[in-house]
């Protein structure tokens, strides 16, 4: 990891085999990313623990669980995850990208666009939490429209597994 990328993440520092672009979101823990994979040039979404978190086991082990769920699930409204990996201490998730803007920048944005995908987003979200659930998790947080970008025909994809639990016969579906 560049010494730039510990001083705040400056353009053109890398993680990984990846090269970080432009910063996308910005959690307590982690901030997400545009990042561009060496040598090929694919683009992601890389999810990066803040430099604060370095070594912080606990926040590595929640990027584990996320990338161990993630890549098992396959569903049109499920974020595709690509890799995981840990660089000095900081822990990152390389996840499918979508330079789409979410449900609460179109809202922002004004207009009716939003209008029109509401009922199919809400309809793809639904479907994709129930895909979850049928296959084991349950996602009990983070269920916002700024964790909704919407795909092409109102396809809604789910973001931060690491929010996801294991269903047991004690946990309620919740969404």
């Amino acid at each position: 990891m560049s010494s730039a990328l510990r001083d705040k993440y400056a353009p053109q520092a890398a993680v990984g085999p990846f090269r970080l672009l432009n910063r996308i979101a910005i959690s307590q823990t982690c901030e997400i990313w545009e990042a561009a994979r060496e040598p090929q040039g694919s683009r992601h979404a890389l999810k990066v623990m803040l430099p604060s978190q370095r070594n912080q086991k606990s926040q590595i082990a929640l990027l584990r669980q996320e990338f161990s769920v993630g890549r098992r699930l396959s569903h049109a409204g499920v974020i595709r995850v690509d890799d995981f990996g840990v660089q000095q201490g900081i822990g990152y998730l390389a996840m499918e990208h979508f330079a789409a803007p979410n449900i609460k920048q179109l809202i922002r944005q004004g207009g009716d666009t939003w209008l029109k995908l509401a009922p199919k987003a809400a309809e793809n979200a639904a479907a994709a939490l129930a895909y979850v659930h049928t296959q084991g998790w349950i996602h009990g947080r983070d269920i916002s429209p700024r964790r909704r970008p919407p795909r092409e025909r109102g396809v809604i994809c789910r973001r931060n597994k690491s929010a996801a639990g294991p269903r047991t016969s004690d946990r309620t579906f919740t969404a």
